[in-house]
């Protein structure tokens, strides 16, 4: 669900207007205080909560100092058990929820990222708004995190931003003081739409995973056409052709080890990591170059298979 350099800053207007069809008529939106934690507003019929956690991650640091032997259990209290508290679950278990391993590396990221987080919180906001002029949702959480040092090299491959959408209202964000402004506002419109499509049931199965990210990726590219994407290259040569046969044999599959061979890789098998959005993005290329009066309301409800048999690619190898 990905998810994932100087920052050109963008300013964003805090007391915009909403201009009407004929442009006659205009409503001043409130001002949002960028310190507030959370953050809410609401956007025409639609409300934004945003959780950020540097005040957090500032205490755990200053206690992981002093204890450095004790930066596990001093993580549990200052990190994990206030997201999953706001989250309203017993205690979150994931990867974006690990301890950093160089305290003294982590406080230089913090740093950096904090200089940022007014821009940050603006770019989410900004980005929110824009997705919902696209596609409107029910109302939305999102929970941003820093990243921790020992996740750098893997945020590379994502333009140093990833995400994951845990349900139809909640999106957990994970970001890199080296990401750049645009790669965030992607990676919000993306798993923004992870969260409307999945306010219909989505099914577990390979070709459901993988044509919900292609979704996600037309969705986004639509918003932001000009940013490279490169996770979403198409597959070729060799590569192309064990992925897609192995994708074919597997499409109904709801086997973890199928889906994590797509997104992981598995070059044993002729699949490059996060081949799961090359082919579900060459999918939705498909579906919309041959269903072009289909609108972005109705392709984001509409199942996979359908998708996948109203492209060109069915039985693609």
């Amino acid at each position: 669900m990905l998810k994932k350099i100087s920052s050109i800053a963008v300013l964003i207007s805090l007391s915009f207007l909403l201009i009407s069809c004929n442009e006659t008529e205009k409503v001043e939106s409130p001002t949002l205080e960028m310190d507030d934690n959370p953050i809410v507003f609401k956007h025409k019929e639609q409300e934004f909560k945003i959780y950020t956690y540097y005040d957090e991650f500032e205490g755990f640091l200053e206690s992981a100092k002093k204890q450095p032997d004790n930066i596990d259990k001093l993580y549990e209290e200052a990190i994990v058990k206030p997201v999953s508290s706001d989250m309203g679950i017993p205690r979150l278990k994931h990867w974006m929820l690990t301890p950093p391993k160089d305290v003294k590396a982590m406080d230089e990221l913090l740093e950096n990222l904090t200089e940022k987080k007014t821009l940050i919180n603006e770019l989410v906001i900004e980005a929110l708004k824009e997705s919902s002029d696209l596609l409107p949702g029910e109302d939305k959480f999102i929970y941003v995190l820093p990243s921790t040092p020992q996740n750098k090299s893997s945020l590379k491959t994502v333009n140093y931003v990833t995400g994951e959408a845990f349900n139809k209202y909640t999106m957990i964000i994970l970001v890199d003081p080296s990401s750049l402004d645009i790669d965030i506002k992607h990676t919000i419109a993306h798993e923004y739409h992870h969260l409307v499509a999945m306010e219909s049931e989505v099914g577990n199965t390979l070709i459901e995973k993988v044509v919900l990210e292609g979704k996600a990726e037309a969705f986004s590219k639509k918003m932001y056409p000009n940013i490279d994407v490169p996770w979403v290259k198409p597959l070729t040569g060799y590569y192309k052709e064990e992925s897609w046969k192995i994708f074919n044999e597997n499409l109904n599959s709801a086997d973890y080890e199928v889906w994590s061979d797509f997104f992981f890789g598995n070059r044993g098998k002729g699949i490059l990591p996060l081949s799961n959005y090359k082919i579900g993005y060459e999918i939705m290329e498909s579906f919309l170059i041959e269903n072009p009066d289909v609108s972005l309301e109705e392709w984001t409800q509409m199942s996979a298979e359908d998708i996948f048999a109203k492209s060109n690619l069915k039985g693609t190898e």
